[in-house]
Formats: structure tokens, sequence, C-alpha cells
């Protein structure tokens, strides 16, 4: 019995507490103290407090999502266009202006993993064709249609493709963290992002094809050095170099051909790209990204013509590279953090942790651990009940371990645990005598192996009986059927975390569903049953404050009753 005890007492630990302990108060391991639950809450928004309070309690198994910073952040990279002219990422022939983009942003987050920002973008993307292009009549910029002094198409019909294109973004990006969640370190200093996005993009095109005096470019001495070869390149380009005057004054194609707002053309953009962010402290961090932005447009670069004057066959994107310098604005006394920076994980790992502090011993050796022994100091060889509390069989105020009749009846009157009055002292067998005949089964021995009764549990605010408990109920059945002058009580509980009226309610139709489950499949008698009701008083685990706790005060015992003659 005692064994039988020990193994129900390590369960009731481990498969309804320890569950109940992992879960974590965001922020920091659950609160076990007031100086830490005073901490915590400093992190929890007005709005979630209730949620904050109601777990503190044990009355919800999770916790609030507390206060995270927001990030506002500048940003300042290489920005390009790839199209059907080659992006020059060093900028212009003439000046050597570096094609810069440069950003601003703003971003929250919505969970550990995922975060939106918005973000503005704007700069310069250049770009420098070295092979000579003679694919220009049908280009209405080159061929004089749009732009009547620039006819290449009266010159010898060979041109140097270039552009500058100006370019402005506005995007919401959806940010996704994708290594915060860890079970072996507590946080991680640098962190892989995976970016998605949409947004409005403008931009205007320009060449630079016509010199300081408004006459077209000539390009003989480029023309000289080849171009046919990739060797060629770098002369090519330093010559083009030398004739360029670096001032790009020629709208592009569709600039502004098409409806316009600023001279600019407006176009929607999908975003996708990586990153790596690094914390630096509490307050800052910084971020190397790369972004692709995909248009439905192939005049980014002012080309989309072959030389065979057909179209090209893809759409322009535009790349930007970029170093992002962040800050976290928040509170720094909260201790707040934007939330990709936290791992999950480490408030549950914390809550364990500190559960492997619990008190695991049984210092009275009955069976019953210390956390659920309500008396922790039985004397050596008592028999106790699954409370850990000292069996008084016969009621008498005399514990069985030191009763020498634990069977008598309570109003004989006793004297230092010994009946006296001598008329209708009892012996050991006739008290088996009498069981037998009170129970109607002479095969019976009083403190049979079969007279344990279980109880079985229930879950929060429910009275149906869960299916896991029928071979409890079953067991209970088998034993009313094996002596049919037993009768059972049957005593329902429910936890704290309600009225004591609605509790009260509660526990008489836990009651009432398991004696109903034993009479309508097992056939028993009801009126083989007593029924009773506690509510949230007597609870197993006394000031309970979590879930595994509850779980274990939200039960129905069976106590065996022997009925009158």
């Amino acid at each position: 019995m005692r064994f039988a005890t020990l193994i129900l007492s390590l369960f009731s630990f481990f498969v309804l507490q320890l569950p109940a302990a992992v879960q974590a108060q965001d922020g920091n391991a659950a609160a076990a103290t007031d100086s830490t639950s005073s901490a915590e809450a400093k992190k929890i928004p007005k709005g979630r407090m209730d949620q904050f309070e109601d777990f503190q309690e044990g009355k919800t198994d999770f916790p609030a999502r507390p206060r995270n910073m927001w990030e506002l952040g500048i940003s300042g990279g290489i920005l390009q266009v790839s199209g059907d002219v080659r992006s020059n990422p060093l900028g212009s022939r003439k000046d050597h202006l570096p094609a810069l983009g440069y950003g601003i942003h703003l971003r929250k987050a919505l969970g550990y993993v995922m975060s939106l920002r918005a973000e503005y973008l704007r700069g310069n993307a250049y770009g420098q064709n070295w092979q000579p292009s003679s694919g220009i009549d049908r280009n209405p910029a080159l061929n004089g249609q749009t732009n009547p002094e620039l006819n290449y198409a009266d010159s010898p019909g060979i041109v140097y493709h270039n552009y500058k294109t100006q370019i402005n973004d506005l995007s919401v990006e959806a940010v996704f963290t994708l290594n915060n969640i860890k079970y072996h370190k507590d946080r991680n200093r640098v962190g892989l992002n995976v970016i998605a996005g949409l947004g409005l993009a403008n931009y205007a095109t320009y060449y630079d094809q016509l010199d300081a005096d408004g006459n077209l470019y000539d390009y003989s001495a480029a023309r000289a050095l080849g171009g046919g070869e990739f060797e060629d390149r770098t002369a090519v380009l330093d010559a083009l170099g030398e004739i360029y005057d670096g001032d790009y004054e020629t709208p592009a194609e569709g600039q502004p051909a098409r409806p316009t707002l600023l001279d600019r053309t407006y176009k929607p953009v999908i975003t996708g790209g990586i990153g790596v962010h690094i914390l630096l402290s509490q307050r800052f961090s910084l971020a190397l990204e790369h972004k692709v932005k995909f248009t439905n447009d192939d005049l980014l670069d002012g080309q989309r013509w072959e030389e065979t004057n057909t179209l090209s066959r893809d759409f322009d994107t535009y790349h930007y590279s970029s170093l992002h310098l962040n800050i976290h604005l928040g509170s720094k006394e909260r201790n707040d953090i934007p939330s990709w920076w936290v791992n999950p994980m480490t408030f549950s790992m914390d809550a364990m942790a500190d559960n492997a502090e619990v008190d695991m011993g049984d210092d009275d050796n009955d069976g019953v651990l210390n956390i659920l022994d309500q008396e922790p100091d039985t004397p050596e060889d008592c028999p106790v009940d699954t409370r850990g509390v000292t069996l008084d069989s016969d009621r008498d105020g005399c514990p069985d371990c030191d009763d020498p009749e634990p069977f008598s009846t309570p109003e004989r009157p006793i004297q230092n645990c010994v009946n006296v009055g001598g008329a209708g002292a009892i012996d050991e067998p006739e008290v088996r005598r009498i069981v037998q005949d009170m129970l109607g089964d002479p095969s019976v021995s009083a403190g049979g192996s079969d007279w344990y009764l279980p109880m079985i549990h229930f879950d929060l605010d429910r009275d149906m009986v869960k299916t896991e408990f029928f071979p409890e109920l079953k067991h209970v059945a088998d034993v009313m059927s094996r002596y049919p002058k037993l009768q059972v009580e049957v005593i329902g509980f429910a936890d704290t975390r309600n009225s004591e009226e609605y509790n009260l309610d509660l526990s008489r139709r836990r009651a009432a569903n398991a004696i109903n489950h034993m009479v309508e499949r097992y056939g028993i008698d009801p009126n083989r049953f007593i029924l009773r009701y506690e509510g949230e008083d007597k609870n197993l685990v006394p000031n309970a404050n979590r879930e595994g706790d509850h779980y274990m005060n939200r039960r129905v015992e069976f106590r065996a009753v022997i009925g009158d003659e």
C-alpha cells in the first residue's frame, strides 16, 4: 500500500505539476516572489494586465504578452537596377558618383518570429553599356520622336546606352526571424531574417546623350577601341568617361509620356530579401540586408529593345544592398527589448530550472512526497491516506498504528488509545465475522486490497468525467458489485478559481456525473451512493497557485461505507 501511494504521488507531480511549472511568464521565469511579480508586471501593458493576473493566480495556462521596444532605423547602401543595360554600382562614368540609396524605417514585433516594418527608400541607380548598340529605331527617346534634338537615326545609328534612375520607394514588409527559438542557449547576438513585403515606388529615368552644347555625342573614339571582346571593356569605359559630361539631361522612354505625377512613373512593387542582424546593446543593433524589388516594368533602365528591335523578355528589378543602424525605442527601466531578440524558450527553461529545486523528498517516509504531504511528520510505520494523513479507521481520535482496536465503535470511551468499559469489547476474529456478515460475502477479509477506491480529476470548469478515468470508475463499480451491502460516499470538489456558490454547484455536478456513469454503465443501484460536495473546501494542495496544483484539487473521491442490516 505504501509503495502504491508513493507511485501515485510521483505520478501526480510529474504528469500534473511539471507541465504547469514550465509555463513561462514572458520576460523571465514565472514569478516566485512578490518582488519578481512586481518586476514582471512592469513589462505588461494595461490592456493585458487581466491575463497577467490570471496567470499569476493559475487561472489561465498562458502568460500575458509583454511590451517590447519599437525599432527606428536608418540605412545606407548600393542601389542597382537589373535590366537591359548593365548596372554600374560605382555611379556616373564622369564624376564617379556612387549609386547610393538611403532609407529610414520603423519596425514593431507581432510576436517572437514575425515583425512588421514600414520603410522609405530613396536613391539613384546608374547603368552603362560598354558595347555599342544599333537597335534604336523603335526607341522613341533615341530616334527623335519624343526628343527631337536626340536623333541617332540620322547619325551612324550607334549609341552606348546609359541611364540614371531616381527611385523613391515606400513599402510595408514582414520580417521573419529564423533562429531565435533555441533549446541550448538563452539568446542570440546574431539573427537571420527573411523579408517579404508590398509597396509603391516612383521613378524617373534619364540618359546622358548630349554634350554641354546640346549636340549628340561623337562616339568614334570609343568605337575605335573595338568593343567586341571583353578585354576591351575597361578601355572603352574609360574612353566613354572622357566623352560624357555627366549631365543626365534626356528623359528616357516612358518619361513622361505615360500618366505621371511630378514627372515620375508609379509602380507597385513586391519585396523579397534576406538579412543578418547583430545585437550591440539593449538600445542598438546593426543589420546587413539585401533586398530585391520586383516590378511589372521594363523601363527602369530606360531600355527595352533588343538589337533586332524586338522587346526584351524580362521586366526590370532593382536591388538594395544596405547597412542599417537601429535604435530600440522603449523603457530601459522595464528592461524592454524587441521581441525578435528574445528566445521564448528561455523562460520555460528558467521555470524548469526553478522547479528542479522543488522538494522531491519524503522526510517522514510515509510514501507521500513532501510537497503533497499534509502531515509531514507522520510517525514511522503508521499507515496514511493519499494526503499523507495518519489513518484513524474507527474515528476515535487514536491513529490505527497506536490503536489496539482500530475498528471498534467510536461510541466506546477510550483512555490512552485503549477502549475502556469492558462490556462490548471485541477481538479481531469477531471484527472479521461482523464485516463478513454485513457485506454478505464470507470470503471477504477486513482491509483487503480491493478496498482501495481511487479518485478522479476534472478539467478546469468542467463536470464531465474524462475518458481516461473510466477504468477507475469501473473499479469502484466492481467493488460494489462484489459487496452488495457496501455503500459508497461520492464527494465532489473544486479548485478556488470562482465564487464559493459556483464551486459548490460545480462539485455537486461532478459527483453526480460520476454516480450516473456507474449507474448507467454498470447497473449499480443509485440508492447505494451517498452524494456529497465540498466545493473549494478541503483542498488536497492548499494555497494552490499552479495549474498542476489546481488539477489535483478538481476531483471526486470515493469512500466505502458499510450499510445497516
